[in-house]
């Protein structure tokens, strides 16, 4: 009988230990998804930041802007245009 009452008593702390080391693992990985979650929401932001940036970059004004500003591009004049006809591919 103290046999038994031995073993459950070492049963019963071992139980009781498992169960406060899956609690203690269990509130580090909830920290560690709050961490990854507010990642995620910090990344889902400048997403959408780097989506409007592009959206807007890529608007024919900007791109004629930049076109203007940094590469000193031009629209020719009229005079200066050279219009080539194609002829039909059977005329030869």
């Amino acid at each position: 009988m103290r046999n038994l009452l031995i073993l459950c008593t070492v049963l019963l702390m071992l139980s009781a230990f498992s169960l406060v080391y899956v609690r203690q693992q269990s509130r580090l990985r909830f920290v560690a998804l709050q961490q990854l979650e507010r990642e995620r929401d910090k990344l889902d932001a400048e997403w959408s930041r780097l989506k409007i940036e592009q959206a807007t970059l890529a608007s024919p004004q900007a791109v004629a802007r930049v076109a203007r500003q940094r590469l000193g591009m031009v629209v020719p004049k009229l005079a200066r245009d050279l219009v080539l006809a194609r002829e039909p591919q059977g005329s030869r």
